[in-house]
């Protein structure tokens, strides 16, 4: 296949079902060619057992094998195949990827919560048409997954917070079954377990105007096909009587489930955390969009090689607006954080050209500059320290847990870069450079009042020179340069020249 084509697709190896789009991008437009879907539930043997058997092992590499012919019947090239949160928990996964591997030639790349999510939610760029509307708005979006459920606020399209909460669809069923046991009123007493559950994020969603209600995962699509209607815009009048009848009727509960091959107690508990969260929230409109991981995976792929690098810009800043907000929550200087996130971007940029610096590691400063002084909140001694321990202790939407290792590392060397003889000089170069750029642009705000407008920075010979204007005295922020200049030589073979303009 040639990019000329315009095929893409995504391959989804999830807890219950493995599934394959295949699309054709033409005039900024998608058709579907493919959307195959194969039950396979795997969460349940992996949440009892953390292993996937050799049953669901052999019955994956069928579904696999078939979904690898309809690549090359299309002829595709473009393509991502990534697994979930059974892969992820099971013991075994490395030894299933490898038969894979073997069998097919795919590489599965199992993708970590955070980044399954942000690219689950790129693809509303494709598939939702009033999508910048929903995101101006207050809108809430909830969805569950096997493993856990993400609750996200969008309003002035943009990201402003992500939140998790670790209760999924598997462990909602399995109390569920307990309740059964227990009690007739086992839907009141999982919807009061629910409510425990998310409260620390209702008392937050109680203080927002919410207009919009998005429901994502769960297998709702499936369920609101079934038991829904299939709507996929609802009124929260209608969302609370479609509640009353599945709650109310468990012969037609589970009769349903059965005919669309569905555990009517893992539906049950599904319908029963979205109605959960209504109630928390004060918004009449219900969305069901028709979104996807497999959505994500090839709305990313078009925005890696499609000329048209703006499409997904909006969603492609969601994570850094999340992490902003979440160290605005932990009281960072926010002017300061934008200073060294902005100027430190720019010095990214100059030195890019030199020292083999990549759009990931782009991403990883982005990141570092907003976190990089959450410590505070801690201990103002050691801060640096401080915020690289927290960081690591940090789920980041959009983030992948060896990028957030890096961006904590890389907080812990801006702290210890006045010291030519640290440690740190055994860490990987590239964070070494990250962190020699953030200690720069943080030292150039020493004061935190941003006295420097910096006017141009350049690579002249073997010196960075940095241009600025100002209107006060900045011999604080010229003592702090001068404690970098030996470890960013030693970085970078660069003397740092100040220069006021």
């Amino acid at each position: 296949m040639t990019k000329s084509h315009g095929l893409f697709a995504g391959i989804d190896i999830g807890s219950n079902t493995v599934k394959i789009k295949i699309v054709q991008w033409h005039g900024g437009r998608l058709k579907t060619l493919e959307d195959v879907s194969s039950d396979l539930p795997m969460g349940d043997e992996v949440y009892t057992t953390r292993l996937i058997s050799d049953t669901s092992t052999k019955r994956l590499l069928s579904i696999i094998q078939y979904y690898q012919s309809l690549l090359e019947q299309y002829q595709v090239e473009e393509y991502r195949v990534v697994a979930t949160a059974s892969l992820r928990q099971a013991d075994n996964a490395k030894f299933v990827i490898d038969a894979i591997y073997r069998t097919t030639g795919l590489i599965v790349e199992v993708i970590d919560d955070p980044v399954e999510k942000f690219l689950t939610y790129k693809s509303m760029r494709d598939h939702m048409v009033d999508y910048k509307q929903v995101r101006e708005e207050g809108t809430v979006l909830v969805e569950l997954t096997s493993r856990g459920c993400d609750v996200s606020f969008y309003r002035d399209n943009k990201m402003l917070r992500n939140d998790e909460i670790g209760i999924g669809s598997l462990e909602l069923k399995s109390m569920l079954n307990n309740f059964i046991e227990d009690t007739p009123n086992y839907i009141q007493v999982l919807e009061e377990y629910i409510e425990t559950k998310i409260d620390y994020v209702t008392k937050i969603l109680k203080k927002r105007q919410i207009k919009n209600y998005l429901i994502v995962g769960g297998d709702i699509r499936t369920i609101a096909q079934t038991f829904f209607d299939n709507k996929r815009i609802m009124t929260r009048k209608e969302f609370i009587a479609f509640y009353e009848r599945v709650t109310g009727d468990r012969e037609h509960l589970i009769q349903q489930s059965t005919m669309i091959g569905k555990d009517w107690r893992e539906v049950l508990a599904s319908i029963v955390l979205f109605f959960v969260f209504l109630k928390m929230i004060n918004s009449d409109r219900i969305l069901i969009p028709e979104i996807s991981l497999r959505d994500g995976l090839i709305s990313d792929l078009i925005s890696r090689s499609s000329a048209d690098g703006k499409r997904y810009q909006l969603f492609d800043e969601d994570p850094f607006s999340a992490s902003f907000q979440a160290a605005k929550r932990f009281g960072i200087h926010s002017a300061h954080a934008k200073y060294v996130q902005r100027n430190g971007l720019q010095l990214f940029q100059i030195l890019a050209r030199n020292y083999r610096l990549t759009p990931t590691d782009k991403k990883i400063l982005h990141h570092a500059a907003h976190l990089h002084e959450i410590g505070k909140s801690l201990d103002l001694n050691d801060y640096y320290d401080a915020s690289a321990q927290m960081i690591q202790g940090m789920r980041l939407f959009g983030v992948s847990s060896h990028e957030l290792e890096r961006i904590a590392r890389i907080s812990y060397i801006i702290g210890q870069l006045h010291d030519a003889e640290s440690e740190i000089y055994t860490s990987p170069l590239q964070d070494l450079q990250l962190g020699a750029i953030l200690a720069v642009v943080d030292a150039l705000d020493a004061s935190k009042q941003q006295k420097m407008k910096l006017t141009q920075m350049k690579i002249d010979g073997n010196q960075l020179i940095i241009k600025y204007k100002t209107k006060q005295t900045v011999t604080m922020e010229q003592v702090m340069i001068q404690g970098l200049m030996a470890s960013v030589s030693k970085i970078f073979g660069l003397r740092i020249h100040l220069e006021e303009a």
